[in-house]
């Protein structure tokens, strides 16, 4: 295949309403053949054909871009496929069938390589690539040939001469992440849907069709929750794009969640490893690398808090030199800088002495005006086993520490100073003291929220 084999392009370079993938077991290997559909009359042809045989299988597939009216009507005419489900992919809601007409469909979503434009991207795996989250949806009723419809309704996807389907160096696994070796310069790229979807078809007789695309979307989302990590949005992005992406691929798991929910409800076909129990293990692990990432937020911002920046060490420097300099022309104000205690007089060491006790005075309350919002941990008392505060529960403010030989468990509440505690560290009581019960740094073995 080269390409450009996935493009779904006629001959005059329009593009075309879909294709055709077939293949049959020959000697133990799948011989896969792929025929474009270049008009509406060949895909009426190819849906009144019907489904292949225990030899040979046939799909067909559609471009979501490429769906218009007579693609439509071809697809409720002649495969009996219902109008609502192709609305329902085009405008990208849950589709709700009417009546009582048991078919079999099934719709999610996946990530994909430059799926679309004005997306939230996945992440970014280099060389200019970006993954989206993509749509694809399977009508298997009426026992014709099955129904693929891939990608969004906005338009086909453009790229470029030099796009690659390949991975430069392969991984293990549909829709798997390449990785240069160290020194290369091999980029590292991400597969599209159809050439995992041409790779992955089986013998018709050992794998059916629909858990070949169940396990295809669970591998994708695998490998690509494997590769998202802090930073792989892009330069730039920031935090809230990065969130963003997290959320997006968060409703896009649930949203698959809910559809193997729906199939398992119903019984009959499956999807393979596609079950709901394994997306539940993805949005369990895509749950905890949001909650770690909060965390590691948190711990980036907490120096920010708790530190002096530029600024505040500025004015701190401007309220010391306020304190020293406006004593002084208070008093000078208050004696009046004349008779006896102005320069010359008797008493000129009066405003002397007066100015540098009212500095120091001014300086003190300064500093004690700083002290007393310093944070500082207090021991409340022990605390009985089943009151301790689950993790996560309850205010930050409150921290607890289990001593070493577990004798007993000792509560900490963690406040500001305070004006009372300012003096008193300012005079040196608790150097003096050496109180236990209060500690100017987070005790050793606490823990914020619980044990």
């Amino acid at each position: 295949m080269s390409q450009h084999a996935y493009m779904s392009r006629r001959e005059d370079g329009v593009s075309a309403p879909g294709y055709v993938l077939e293949w049959s077991a020959k000697d133990s290997r799948a011989q896969r053949h792929r025929r474009i559909l270049p008009s509406v009359e060949e895909l009426r042809a190819e849906l009144l054909a019907g489904e292949g045989g225990r030899t040979q299988g046939r799909i067909l597939v559609l471009r979501a871009g490429r769906v218009d009216g007579a693609v439509r009507e071809a697809l409720v005419s002649v495969a009996r496929v219902d109008g609502g489900f192709i609305d329902a992919h085009a405008a990208g809601t849950p589709y709700r069938p009417r009546g009582g007409r048991r078919t079999w469909w099934w719709t999610c979503t996946y990530p994909e390589v430059a799926a679309g434009e004005g997306q939230v991207p996945l992440y970014r795996p280099g060389d200019g690539q970006a993954l989206t989250i993509s749509r694809m949806s399977v009508w298997l009723g009426g026992g014709g040939v099955p129904v693929v419809i891939v990608g969004h309704g906005a338009g086909p996807e453009r790229r470029g001469r030099d796009y690659k389907l390949r991975r430069e160096y392969g991984g293990a696994g549909y829709g798997a992440i390449g990785s240069a070796p160290p020194g290369s310069i091999g980029r590292v790229e991400m597969s599209s849907f159809e050439q995992d979807l041409w790779e992955a078809l089986e013998p018709p007789d050992e794998v059916a069709v629909e858990e070949v695309l169940g396990e295809l979307v669970l591998d994708r989302w695998t490998g690509c929750l494997a590769a998202m990590r802090p930073g792989t949005i892009g330069s730039g992005a920031g935090h809230l794009q990065e969130r963003e992406s997290l959320w997006a691929a968060m409703a896009a798991l649930e949203s698959n969640l809910d559809e193997a929910r729906r199939l398992s409800g119903r019984g009959g076909r499956q999807l393979g490893a596609a079950r709901a129990s394994a997306w539940e293990d993805l949005l369990r692990r895509l749950e905890m690398r949001v909650r770690l990432g909060q965390q590691g937020i948190g711990a980036e911002a907490s120096p920010a808090r708790g530190g002096k920046t530029d600024n505040d060490r500025s004015l701190d420097r401007i309220a010391y030199l306020g304190g020293l300099m406006l004593p002084v022309s208070a008093v000078a104000s208050i004696l009046a800088i004349g008779g006896d205690y102005g320069p010359g007089g008797e008493s000129f060491w009066v405003f002397w002495l007066s100015s540098f006790l009212a500095s120091v005075l001014a300086v003190l309350v300064i500093y004690a005006d700083q002290l007393r919002t310093v944070e500082v941990w207090l021991e409340t008392g022990e605390l009985d086993g089943e009151l301790l505060p689950w993790e996560g529960e309850g205010s930050e403010e409150h921290l607890v520490q289990r001593w070493a030989d577990g004798s007993r468990r000792a509560a900490w509440e963690r406040r500001e100073l305070g004006w009372g505690g300012a003096v008193k560290k300012m005079s040196g009581y608790y150097w003096w003291r050496r109180d236990p019960r209060l500690a100017f740094r987070r005790p050793r073995g606490v823990k914020l929220g619980g044990l």
